[in-house]
């Protein structure tokens, strides 16, 4: 048997330590439940029917939007218990651990049981459902609340690891957590269960999942770090609630400007718009939440950083990873950009859309690049605690993302709408860069950073335009989407090659091939016994 693990000081160790490895598990945990999705849907769709399913897609919006402020209270968390990682103050990592989960318990508590109670209202009043089966939806919306308490929980109990720089952990642990959840109601529809019985179903798998990400994580932590419950200030409980309630009141507003051009369209244009735009612009969410998940990272490391004392070179880090999401994000975005007419036709919408629906995804997969700089800052504010000024950035963002739409929306219709996204975008964006650059990091002259911009307009450029290039020409849409996307890889690569050979900080191929050999290092890895020190 181990001998037991005791709480030890650490040493200061590079920031860069582990990151790649924690980029490449969060995409990991983006991407598994995206793909269990992908094949479930079908299978719960074509044993409930539409109408059922409609009833177990109305339990999930209704999570949804009750369950939101428990994410950023979790969230908000993870700052407190980076910054006493990085003093070594184990005490008050568990107390951060303790109040954390007791803010968003409240929280969840609270959205749980407005849930259970409003039922009858969202059955009869909110949603449109017919009379028969009302009944049964207040039934689903009431053990939904009850699957909702559960989830907001294990979400808090997974955030945990990434405050000690083990994103990936806590990113898989969810990923786990919401296939475990997603597969077992797809097997309980596959039993014949209704409606109900699948979500008393998912609702047990939620809590089990929660027990295990408890027991994760006092295995993964030094013993002690979790247990046992010594008790919390109320300064240490009301810190953390009131930093959590402004990520809250930053991220309902983040979502209201995100969500503008879709309001607008709806009110302006009415539902044959409100089609072309919205299947568009979903493709353009999947690019941001793959950015969100390659900068998760920085937010712990930004608190770690703060408290410790290593400014600078979380100033370099925060400049590579601005550079790294622009190019990953340009990447996606120039392969949509090349074939976006032949995507939408092999999704089977493209005879259903517009033909400016084309545009429309080209456009708002540019405004998605334009995003990369204001995730990282995102990131980088809320880690130094600054969550007034996500509150401040994401009310502007309602402004100088919203006027620009409603201006160009009533000269060019839906494209309008699609264009002004985008400029309103790269006003806000790259405002709240080069503000977090000067008055977060303190860089007296943030503007150089602007060439890291101009040299993935140049690499975008090569990219998107490269199909276009008369080789290889093919009709078939499927044929033409793979051509389109290897000359969009040459062209993109070529112009990323020459310009990281004139200045290799603003393309990232060292990072690219530090990236791999990671990855080639730990798949060929030799498996050796963990033995733990007396």
């Amino acid at each position: 048997m181990n001998p037991p693990r005791e709480l030890l000081e650490r040493e200061p160790e590079p920031l860069e330590k582990g990151l790649r490895r924690n980029v490449l598990g969060s995409v990991a945990g983006w991407s598994i439940p995206v793909v269990v999705n992908l094949v479930s849907i079908p299978i719960l769709l074509r044993h409930l029917g539409a109408s059922y399913y409609g009833i177990l897609t109305l339990v999930t919006i209704a999570s949804v939007y009750l369950g939101f402020l428990a994410g950023p209270t979790a969230s908000g968390s993870v700052r407190f218990m980076a910054t006493a990682y990085a003093a070594g103050d184990w005490p008050r990592f568990r107390e951060s651990v303790h109040a954390g989960l007791l803010a968003a318990g409240s929280v969840s508590l609270l959205g749980s049981g407005l849930m259970f109670t409003a039922a009858p209202w969202l059955a009869t009043r909110f949603f449109t459902v017919p009379q028969a089966e009302i009944p049964l939806t207040i039934t689903a919306l009431r053990y939904g609340a009850v699957l909702l308490l559960f989830t907001s929980l294990w979400n808090s109990v997974a955030a945990i690891p990434s405050a000690v720089r083990r994103v990936d952990v806590s990113s898989l642990m969810i990923a786990g957590a919401t296939c475990a959840v997603n597969i077992s109601g797809v097997v309980a529809a596959l039993c014949g269960a209704g409606v109900v019985r699948i979500v008393q179903t998912q609702a047990v798998f939620s809590a089990a999942s929660g027990i295990a990400g408890a027991v994760v994580c006092h295995w993964f932590l030094p013993r002690g770090a979790l247990l046992p419950f010594t008790g919390v200030s109320g300064e240490q409980f009301r810190s953390q609630f009131i930093f959590g309630g402004q990520l809250s009141a930053g991220q309902l507003l983040s979502l209201l400007h995100l969500q503008i051009d879709r309001v607008i369209v709806a009110m302006k244009l009415g539902p044959a718009a409100v089609a072309a735009y919205g299947v568009p612009a979903r493709v353009g969410d999947q690019i941001s939440a793959l950015l969100g998940r390659i900068t998760a990272p920085l937010y712990p490391l930004a608190a770690e950083a703060h408290a410790s004392g290593m400014l600078e070179s979380y100033r370099r880090l925060y400049a590579q990873a601005v550079v790294n999401s622009l190019w990953v994000a340009g990447l996606i975005a120039s392969v949509l950009i090349g074939s976006s007419a032949q995507l939408l036709q092999i999704w089977g919408v493209g005879k259903a859309l517009p033909p400016e629906s084309a545009t429309i995804l080209s456009l708002l997969a540019a405004a998605n690049i334009a995003r990369a700089p204001g995730v990282v800052a995102y990131q980088c504010g809320n880690g130094f605690g600054r969550g007034r000024l996500y509150i401040a950035q994401a009310g502007l963002g309602v402004i100088l993302v919203g006027a620009p739409i409603g201006l160009l929306i009533t000269r060019m219709g839906v494209t309008g709408a699609a264009a002004g996204f985008l400029i309103g975008i790269i006003l806000l964006s790259t405002f709240y860069d080069l503000y977090t650059r000067r008055y977060v990091l303190g860089i007296r002259n943030p503007f150089p950073a602007l060439a890291g911009y101009a040299s993935i307009i140049l690499i975008t450029t090569a990219g998107s335009c490269a199909p276009m290039l008369p080789i290889l020409p093919v009709h078939q849409a499927f044929l033409a989407v793979l051509r389109g996307a290897a000359l969009t890889l040459l062209g993109y690569g070529s112009m990323t090659a020459v310009i990281g050979s004139i200045n290799p900080a603003l393309a990232p191929l060292g990072v690219i091939r530090s990236t791999f050999s990671e990855a080639r290092k730990f798949v060929f890895r030799k498996r050796e016994p963990v033995v733990f020190a007396s």
